[in-house]
């Protein structure tokens, strides 16, 4: 025909959130307190995400008196882990003892992020007197994980006099907090001019990846 014109395009995306709070506590210890031989209070969040996500686009064109052709290939991922991880004992005025063991507070997150993201174009072009062939691939992954990780022991909210804790052995508080993102990202585009007196092709990728971790305490 006089004009050979073609447009492929593929998008695909992902997002995926958790967002959850986990916690153990003694509030409150009643008129007579809390006693064990031992008092262990444990929180503990092993949060995992895994994305793969992958667009390909793949356009020809025919012959004419003027041949234009356009791919494009677009894939995103978006991962956030934003827990809450909390080990405490509180409105403990009262008394709070072990006996002969120990008494121990901790809390431990351990989130993971994996994430894959891929776009592949291919744009092949046929002949003509002008012949434009543009090719364009682009992928990005976004992966955050802000979770909070804390250990205490210490006045609620509203809580007037002291807690009283008592160990017969140790007494150990601690929190602990291991993330962890892995993320792969990969952006390819060809082009292929065909034949004319004027060829041109085009090919352009673009890929990129922003991993955040942070916001996560210690207490």
């Amino acid at each position: 025909g006089a004009a050979g014109v073609s447009v492929a395009g593929a998008g695909v995306g992902a997002t995926n959130t958790i967002a959850v709070k986990t916690r153990a506590a003694i509030d409150g210890d009643g008129a007579s307190g809390v006693k064990a031989s031992g008092i262990a209070i444990a929180a503990k969040d092993d949060s995992l995400i895994t994305a793969s996500v992958g667009a390909s686009g793949i356009a020809g064109s025919g012959a004419g008196a003027a041949s234009v052709g356009v791919a494009v290939s677009l894939s995103f991922a978006t991962n956030t882990i934003g827990n809450t991880v909390e080990a405490t004992i509180g409105n403990a005025d009262t008394g709070v003892t072990s006996t002969t063991g120990d008494v121990s507070v901790e809390a431990t997150s351990g989130g993971s992020i994996k994430a894959i993201a891929s776009a592949a174009s291919l744009r092949i072009g046929g002949a003509g007197i002008a012949n434009v062939q543009v090719s364009g691939g682009g992928a990005s992954a976004v992966n955050i994980i802000t979770t909070s990780t804390r250990a205490v022991i210490a006045k609620a909210a509203g809580q007037t006099a002291l807690n009283k804790v008592t160990s017969g052995a140790a007494l150990r508080v601690a929190a602990t907090s291991n993330q962890d993102i892995d993320a792969t990202v990969v952006s390819l585009a060809a082009a292929g001019g065909g034949a004319g007196i004027a060829s041109v092709p085009v090919a352009i990728g673009l890929s990129g990846a922003q991993n955040i971790i942070g916001s996560w305490r210690t207490t």
